[in-house]
């Protein structure tokens, strides 16, 4: 089980930031440990990423693997990835 938080670039300032230089190493090693990782329940903070709320359903009606969902962490992990990389190269412009 995990709960991966604060994987969102959220605002922080990724180029200049004099306050945390190391900013874009950082986010890129907590991507690669989160990538490596097997997780088969994963709780986001931010539910609307994922199906957890269909998840929820389920259990609710009884399922007992309600929130395993083998992958998860991966497809959340890429998003993540994917969106840094992308607010990284606009602000680098």
């Amino acid at each position: 089980m995990v709960f991966p938080c604060s994987i969102s670039v959220a605002g922080n300032a990724l180029v200049g930031n004099k306050g945390y230089p190391d900013i874009v190493r950082d986010f890129r090693i907590s991507f690669e440990r989160l990538g490596a990782m097997k997780a088969d329940i994963v709780l986001p903070s931010h539910p609307q990423v994922t199906d957890l709320w269909e998840q929820k359903t389920r259990l609710d009606a009884g399922g007992k693997a309600a929130f395993v969902k083998p992958g998860l962490l991966h497809d959340i992990i890429e998003q993540a990835r994917i969106a840094f990389e992308k607010e990284l190269k606009a602000k680098q412009k």
